[in-house]
């Protein structure tokens, strides 16, 4: 039989583990390919294979996008891979036409230097920017990082000393409230305008299914008991075991000042260093939250561009909130946790 495309079913999810050894990092667990793949309700999952074998991949997550003064629903984009053999070549772009095909817009933001180079080709439009934003919260990692060195030595800065993250927000009307999960009135709090995703509660109860993935932070923040921000943020072992304070998706409310904003990311950095995390990071296009992130001291590193496909009902003028809580962002990187997968 010759090279089919098929949406992902039970009798495909065999060939699923051979595939995944060749192009991810992920956790070579059945467990984990299910939570992921399957993804969330009215998640898509394309693969060409040959006899079950699989050659290329892609899904799309479905999302609700914030648009100007109106709702559209689209699919963020995830885990778009293909063989690095001859009988793959091309079927990479025949699985994204298949989810294009779908009529949604589709949301992606970054990929590797081959991804980029080809999305533009299939008519995704860059619409955005989102600076990795990084901060270093130990002295170990920061010397590691370009330019940064030589600033601790003439500190007198070792490199065993903790570099004392910013200190927590002073103003007594702020109150930080963690919580076990973010429900949906959390969620559903009046943020600053823009083109940006509409979370529900069932999206995160399905990203705390698959249980090595660390420690979630959902946190919100209330003056007078109104909700004025939340958080969702990640501490796990991240690039070769380091502990890393990741802010996954942040929102401010409607009403929020600068410095309502950098205290909330201030408060958040705390709890990273709490954890004992070297290094806190974030991935958004969200200017107000790189304004509060670059108060806070973080810096950016490299870009990544928002790119969308099919974007002519997607208004210009106005911000871009993407962030990189999106499809697979909440899961990447992750890797093997070696007591879950000796079990």
């Amino acid at each position: 039989m010759g090279i089919q495309i098929e949406q992902l079913n039970d009798a495909l999810f065999e060939g699923v583990a051979a595939f995944a050894r060749q192009v991810w990092a992920f956790p070579d667990h059945a467990a984990f390919h299910r939570w992921f793949l399957r993804g969330p309700d009215g998640t898509e999952y394309y693969v060409a294979h040959r006899d079950g074998e699989w050659l290329a991949a892609i899904g799309g997550i479905p999302k609700t996008y914030q648009n100007g003064n109106k709702a559209i629903d689209c699919f963020e984009t995830f885990a778009w891979a293909s063989l690095d053999v001859r009988a793959a070549r091309g079927l990479g772009i025949k699985v994204m036409k298949a989810l294009m095909d779908r009529g949604k817009p589709l949301v992606a933001l970054g990929g590797s230097a081959d991804t980029l180079n080809y999305m533009p080709r299939l008519g995704f439009e860059t619409l955005a920017i989102a600076p990795s934003m990084v901060l270093p919260l130990h002295a170990a990692f920061a010397g590691q990082m370009k330019g940064i060195k030589g600033v601790l030595a003439r500190a007198g800065i070792s490199t065993l000393s903790v570099i004392r993250p910013p200190r927590p927000p002073r103003i007594s009307d702020l109150r930080i409230q963690p919580m076990t999960h973010l429900d949906q009135q959390t969620l559903d709090m009046q943020s600053l305008p823009g083109f940006q995703a509409r979370f529900d509660a069932s999206f995160f109860e399905w990203q705390a299914q698959w249980p090595h993935q660390g420690t979630f932070l959902p946190i919100r923040f209330l003056r007078d008991a109104e909700i004025i921000g939340w958080v969702f943020a990640r501490i796990a072992e991240e690039e070769n075991g380091r502990c890393t304070g990741r802010i996954l998706e942040m929102k401010f409310g409607a009403e929020t000042s600068a410095a309502d904003r950098a205290n909330m990311v201030r408060a958040t950095v705390s709890a990273f260093a709490g954890f004992g995390a070297v290094v806190a990071r974030a991935l958004t296009s969200c200017a107000d939250t790189n304004l509060a992130l670059r108060a806070c001291g973080f810096r950016s590193r490299t870009d990544c561009p928002v790119m969308i496909y099919n974007a002519s009902d997607i208004a210009r003028d106005q911000p871009f909130r993407v962030s990189v809580l999106r499809a697979d962002g909440g899961v990447l990187p992750i890797q093997a946790d070696p007591i879950a997968c000796s079990s």
